[in-house]
């Protein structure tokens, strides 16, 4: 590493100089400014992490989870109205499930948060459905449209239901067809 060394008088004692070279010079500093990354990551990391709540801390569901999301095919709606509608209703019964049951929104997070899209052909049948899930004390929630764009305003137009135990949502949506 070193190339030269020279004698000098250091406080009236003889040392030695090294002249290191410029590569041992790059070297070097990478690895303390790795070293010093390192420190800091982990001290940022120990410190905000513990402050985070944790959603998955407790799962006491058993059983398989899913989230249905039911698309009424009577108002023609485009591809990209029905992704916004069914993206609404996903969040709604989300949020919906964070105050009225966080285990099992914790439960269907660790299971991956599976959604199946199904189509309904009616109001009244959207209806329906929700009276059952109400029936079942599911999660579930019917959304109207603001009517900006293709369909008049206050059209339910999807009904989300979950995330639930798939055996409960399936007493109430096992006829309906994949969209």
């Amino acid at each position: 590493m070193a190339r030269d060394t020279k004698l000098a008088t250091r406080w009236g004692r003889a040392s030695e100089v090294r002249d290191y070279s410029p590569m041992s010079i790059v070297i070097l500093s990478s690895l303390l400014s790795g070293s010093v990354g390192l420190l800091i990551g982990w001290f940022f990391c120990r410190r905000f992490t513990g402050s985070m709540p944790r959603v998955t801390a407790a799962l006491p569901v058993r059983g398989k989870t899913k989230m249905v999301l039911v698309v009424r095919t009577d108002l023609n709606m485009g591809k990209g109205k029905i992704a916004a509608q069914c993206s609404h209703a996903a969040v709604s019964c989300f949020q919906y499930a964070q105050a009225k049951n966080p285990s099992l929104l914790a439960a269907w997070e660790e299971q991956g948060q599976p959604k199946i899209v199904l189509k309904s052909d009616s109001l009244h049948e959207l209806e329906l459905l929700s009276a059952k899930a109400d029936s079942l004390d599911l999660i579930n929630s019917i959304i109207h449209d603001a009517g900006h764009t293709q369909i008049p305003a206050g059209s339910a137009t999807v009904l989300g239901i979950g995330p639930g135990l798939a055996a409960d949502i399936d007493r109430v949506t096992g006829d309906l067809k994949l969209f």
